[in-house]
């Protein structure tokens, strides 16, 4: 299967984007 470049940057930040929330809820959590 072939991906642009331009859909494996914005797959990549979404990946980021949801460990950054898992993160964010597991702060909130703690605190």
């Amino acid at each position: 299967m072939h991906i642009n470049r331009e859909q494996a940057i914005f797959d990549n930040r979404g990946d980021a984007g949801r460990q950054l929330a898992a993160e964010l809820h597991e702060y909130d959590g703690n605190s």
